[in-house]
Protein backbone atom coordinates (compact mmCIF):
# COMPACT_ATOMS: atom_id res chain seq x y z
CA UNK A 1 0.00 0.00 0.00
CA UNK A 2 1.16 3.63 -0.49
CA UNK A 3 1.82 5.93 2.33
CA UNK A 4 -0.96 8.57 2.68
CA UNK A 5 -0.68 11.93 1.32
CA UNK A 6 -0.57 15.17 3.19
CA UNK A 7 0.08 13.83 5.85
CA UNK A 8 3.35 14.31 8.54
CA UNK A 9 5.00 11.38 10.08
CA UNK A 10 7.31 11.28 12.86
CA UNK A 11 9.62 8.60 12.04
CA UNK A 12 13.17 9.57 13.79
CA UNK A 13 12.15 9.95 17.25
CA UNK A 14 16.28 11.15 17.95
CA UNK A 15 16.96 12.55 14.42
CA UNK A 16 19.67 15.86 14.44
CA UNK A 17 18.63 18.18 11.83
CA UNK A 18 22.22 19.13 11.97
CA UNK A 19 22.88 16.28 10.34
CA UNK A 20 20.68 16.26 7.39
CA UNK A 21 17.29 15.49 8.15
CA UNK A 22 17.07 12.34 6.48
CA UNK A 23 16.33 10.19 3.49
CA UNK A 24 13.74 8.21 2.12
CA UNK A 25 14.44 4.91 0.02
CA UNK A 26 12.74 1.74 -1.29
CA UNK A 27 14.08 -1.57 -0.87
CA UNK A 28 11.79 -4.20 -2.74
CA UNK A 29 8.22 -3.27 -1.35
CA UNK A 30 9.39 -1.39 1.34
CA UNK A 31 9.78 2.06 2.59
CA UNK A 32 12.23 3.15 4.02
CA UNK A 33 13.78 6.37 6.55
CA UNK A 34 17.41 6.43 6.99
CA UNK A 35 18.86 9.41 10.00
CA UNK A 36 21.47 10.03 12.39
CA UNK A 37 20.50 10.71 15.99
CA UNK A 38 22.03 13.13 18.50
CA UNK A 39 24.80 10.51 19.40
CA UNK A 40 26.15 10.06 16.01
CA UNK A 41 24.53 6.81 14.95
CA UNK A 42 23.30 5.93 11.41
CA UNK A 43 20.11 3.91 11.75
CA UNK A 44 17.14 2.71 9.73
CA UNK A 45 13.33 2.49 9.77
CA UNK A 46 10.66 1.34 7.86
CA UNK A 47 7.03 2.56 7.23
CA UNK A 48 4.03 0.22 7.74
CA UNK A 49 1.29 1.09 5.15
CA UNK A 50 -2.02 -0.35 4.68
CA UNK A 51 -5.74 0.72 4.12
CA UNK A 52 -4.70 4.78 3.91
CA UNK A 53 -2.95 4.57 7.55
CA UNK A 54 1.08 4.31 7.96
CA UNK A 55 3.05 4.12 11.16
CA UNK A 56 6.82 3.80 11.27
CA UNK A 57 8.39 -0.11 12.14
CA UNK A 58 8.38 -0.76 15.82
CA UNK A 59 12.08 -1.76 15.60
CA UNK A 60 14.95 0.62 13.77
CA UNK A 61 18.65 -0.37 13.11
CA UNK A 62 21.94 1.14 13.89
CA UNK A 63 24.25 0.77 10.38
CA UNK A 64 27.54 3.15 11.78
CA UNK A 65 28.55 4.94 14.52
CA UNK A 66 30.38 8.58 14.44
CA UNK A 67 28.26 9.88 11.94
CA UNK A 68 27.98 13.11 11.00
CA UNK A 69 26.44 13.44 7.32
CA UNK A 70 24.49 10.59 4.88
CA UNK A 71 22.74 10.16 1.63
CA UNK A 72 21.12 7.38 -0.21
CA UNK A 73 20.18 6.13 -3.38
CA UNK A 74 17.58 3.96 -4.61
CA UNK A 75 18.54 1.98 -7.35
CA UNK A 76 16.28 1.27 -10.37
CA UNK A 77 14.33 -1.75 -9.48
CA UNK A 78 14.30 -1.19 -5.89
CA UNK A 79 16.50 -4.30 -5.17
CA UNK A 80 19.65 -2.33 -3.62
CA UNK A 81 19.43 0.98 -1.56
CA UNK A 82 23.62 2.79 -1.80
CA UNK A 83 24.17 4.15 1.56
CA UNK A 84 27.13 7.19 2.20
CA UNK A 85 27.88 8.48 5.14
CA UNK A 86 30.97 10.78 6.34
CA UNK A 87 32.44 10.71 9.88
CA UNK A 88 33.46 13.31 12.19
CA UNK A 89 37.02 13.07 10.80
CA UNK A 90 35.44 14.00 6.69
CA UNK A 91 36.29 10.36 5.84
CA UNK A 92 33.30 9.35 3.35
CA UNK A 93 32.31 5.45 3.58
CA UNK A 94 29.97 3.48 1.54
CA UNK A 95 28.12 0.24 1.71
CA UNK A 96 25.00 -1.12 -1.07
CA UNK A 97 22.60 -2.56 1.56
CA UNK A 98 19.80 -5.16 -0.22
CA UNK A 99 17.79 -6.67 3.09
CA UNK A 100 16.46 -4.34 5.44
CA UNK A 101 17.84 -5.24 8.99
CA UNK A 102 20.80 -7.47 7.07
CA UNK A 103 24.59 -7.01 7.44
CA UNK A 104 26.18 -3.47 6.44
CA UNK A 105 29.98 -3.42 5.40
CA UNK A 106 30.85 -0.05 4.89
CA UNK A 107 33.88 0.57 3.02
CA UNK A 108 35.95 4.10 2.76
CA UNK A 109 35.65 5.52 -0.80
CA UNK A 110 38.89 6.18 -2.23
CA UNK A 111 40.17 9.59 -2.97
CA UNK A 112 37.92 11.85 -1.12
CA UNK A 113 38.65 13.53 1.98
CA UNK A 114 37.88 16.72 4.33
CA UNK A 115 34.19 16.18 4.26
CA UNK A 116 32.20 18.43 5.40
CA UNK A 117 28.47 17.94 3.61
CA UNK A 118 28.12 16.02 0.84
CA UNK A 119 24.88 14.93 -1.75
CA UNK A 120 25.31 11.88 -4.06
CA UNK A 121 22.66 10.52 -7.18
CA UNK A 122 22.61 7.77 -9.87
CA UNK A 123 21.84 9.24 -13.89
CA UNK A 124 20.48 6.05 -14.88
CA UNK A 125 19.88 7.83 -18.48
CA UNK A 126 23.87 9.51 -18.75
CA UNK A 127 26.05 7.72 -21.50
CA UNK A 128 27.70 6.10 -19.52
CA UNK A 129 25.35 5.83 -16.65
CA UNK A 130 27.22 7.31 -13.52
CA UNK A 131 27.69 7.76 -9.93
CA UNK A 132 27.60 11.79 -9.09
CA UNK A 133 29.18 12.89 -5.74
CA UNK A 134 29.21 16.82 -4.78
CA UNK A 135 31.18 17.11 -1.79
CA UNK A 136 31.88 20.53 0.18
CA UNK A 137 34.66 20.65 1.96
CA UNK A 138 34.07 23.87 3.70
CA UNK A 139 36.16 25.66 0.49
CA UNK A 140 35.38 24.45 -2.36
CA UNK A 141 32.72 22.51 -3.83
CA UNK A 142 34.11 19.46 -5.35
CA UNK A 143 32.11 17.10 -8.20
CA UNK A 144 33.15 13.44 -8.57
CA UNK A 145 31.61 10.83 -11.34
CA UNK A 146 31.77 7.49 -11.28
CA UNK A 147 31.64 4.56 -12.46
CA UNK A 148 30.48 2.61 -9.99
CA UNK A 149 28.97 3.11 -6.53
CA UNK A 150 32.39 3.34 -4.68
CA UNK A 151 34.04 5.10 -6.82
CA UNK A 152 36.79 2.66 -7.85
CA UNK A 153 36.25 4.00 -11.24
CA UNK A 154 36.39 7.71 -11.22
CA UNK A 155 35.20 9.34 -14.97
CA UNK A 156 35.72 12.38 -13.80
CA UNK A 157 36.84 15.57 -10.96
CA UNK A 158 35.62 18.63 -10.94
CA UNK A 159 35.43 21.98 -8.14
CA UNK A 160 32.24 23.33 -9.37
CA UNK A 161 32.79 26.48 -7.05
CA UNK A 162 35.35 28.01 -4.89
CA UNK A 163 34.44 30.47 -1.67
CA UNK A 164 37.80 32.04 -2.21
CA UNK A 165 36.49 33.72 -5.23
CA UNK A 166 34.38 36.04 -3.44
CA UNK A 167 34.79 36.91 0.02
CA UNK A 168 31.72 38.66 1.18
CA UNK A 169 29.54 35.27 0.68
CA UNK A 170 30.05 32.21 1.84
CA UNK A 171 28.17 29.42 -0.65
CA UNK A 172 27.88 25.71 1.41
CA UNK A 173 25.39 22.63 1.64
CA UNK A 174 25.38 22.11 -1.99
CA UNK A 175 22.25 19.36 -3.38
CA UNK A 176 22.84 17.53 -6.74
CA UNK A 177 19.73 16.76 -8.81
CA UNK A 178 19.79 16.15 -12.67
CA UNK A 179 15.88 16.38 -14.53
CA UNK A 180 14.83 13.21 -15.91
CA UNK A 181 15.03 14.50 -19.22
CA UNK A 182 18.64 14.97 -18.91
CA UNK A 183 21.72 13.03 -19.47
CA UNK A 184 24.67 15.68 -18.50
CA UNK A 185 23.30 18.74 -17.11
CA UNK A 186 22.75 18.74 -13.10
CA UNK A 187 21.05 21.48 -10.46
CA UNK A 188 23.12 22.59 -7.25
CA UNK A 189 21.15 23.82 -4.76
CA UNK A 190 22.88 25.78 -2.09
CA UNK A 191 22.79 28.18 0.77
CA UNK A 192 24.43 31.47 0.72
CA UNK A 193 25.48 33.16 3.73
CA UNK A 194 26.56 37.20 3.45
CA UNK A 195 29.41 36.74 6.11
CA UNK A 196 29.00 40.67 7.36
CA UNK A 197 25.51 40.29 8.19
CA UNK A 198 24.96 36.26 8.79
CA UNK A 199 21.77 36.14 6.73
CA UNK A 200 21.13 33.29 4.94
CA UNK A 201 19.24 32.53 1.60
CA UNK A 202 18.81 29.56 -1.00
CA UNK A 203 19.73 29.29 -4.73
CA UNK A 204 21.17 27.24 -6.99
CA UNK A 205 23.65 26.75 -10.29
CA UNK A 206 23.51 24.35 -12.64
CA UNK A 207 27.12 22.50 -14.33
CA UNK A 208 27.32 19.96 -17.40
CA UNK A 209 28.90 17.25 -15.92
CA UNK A 210 32.61 16.36 -17.40
CA UNK A 211 32.77 12.48 -18.22
CA UNK A 212 28.98 11.42 -19.17
CA UNK A 213 27.00 12.60 -22.45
Amino acid sequence: MSIPVDTYFTVTPGSNVDRVPGAYATLGNTDLFFYVTETNSLRVVNMNSSAGSAAPGNVSFALAQNVKWMDVITMPGNGIVQIYYSDNNGVLWYSPYVTYGGPTVFKQVQGVSSVVNFSTIYSPNSNPTAFLLMVDDGLKHTLYVGGDPAYNSVLSTTITYNNSLNALIYISRPSIAMHPSDTHVITVTCQQTVISTSVTSVGFYEIKVSGIS
